[in-house]
């Protein structure tokens, strides 16, 4: 299994369990124990999760250690971070959805990444989670986006505030429509033949 995604893959277990044990680990993800505690090493140095006797749980956030978006610049509050992950193994932070896909559209290696449920805070791995864009609620960055592990409570949220609902690719291609249109010469200059 690649390291990315048994990262995504240990992140994802730690949140669904609020933890879990080497030996577990090893077993679901049929890799040696000194490549888990590689992996752990890594992603507790990201801040991630946090190591314990035997296992590892999820990361308890200091309030003196801020994560900076990578993008605008702003600080990423938890509720809507994204946490990117590049082929070379480079941890990136953006302070919401808006920021991350710019990101992911100007840094080409940007290819993995996990969010955070807007209604439970729990880890959603990007390309599995559903996006609720322009509702009426505003966080941080526009066009905003809330990030959703379950289509159903999307629909719901978007019921109540409106919004356009879509899958990772939509919204990607979306933002990478928007990019586009953002550098493209403005057409209102006329040719003077």
């Amino acid at each position: 299994m690649i390291r990315d995604l048994r990262h995504q893959k240990i992140i994802e277990l730690v949140a669904q369990k609020q933890g879990i044990t080497v030996r577990e680990l090893t077993r679901l993800l049929n890799v040696s124990t000194m490549t888990v505690h590689r992996d752990l090493s890594a992603l507790e140095a990201s801040g991630l999760i946090q190591r314990v006797h035997g296992g590892v749980v999820t990361a308890r956030r200091s309030e003196s250690r801020k994560e900076i978006c990578g993008y605008c610049g702003k600080e990423c509050p938890s509720r809507t971070r994204l946490t990117l992950f590049s082929d070379s193994g480079e941890t990136v932070f953006a302070c919401c959805v808006h920021c991350g896909m710019g990101l992911m559209h100007r840094e080409r290696g940007l290819n993995a990444g996990l969010g955070v449920d807007f209604l439970y805070e729990t880890v959603v791995d990007l390309p599995r989670g559903y996006y609720l864009l322009e509702s009426q609620i505003r966080i941080c960055c526009t066009p905003s986006a809330l990030v959703f592990a379950d289509r159903r409570d999307a629909e719901r949220m978007q019921k109540g505030f409106g919004g356009k609902l879509l899958d990772f690719a939509e919204l990607r291609n979306g933002f990478a429509a928007m990019a586009a249109a953002h550098s493209a010469p403005s057409g209102g200059e006329e040719s003077t033949d």
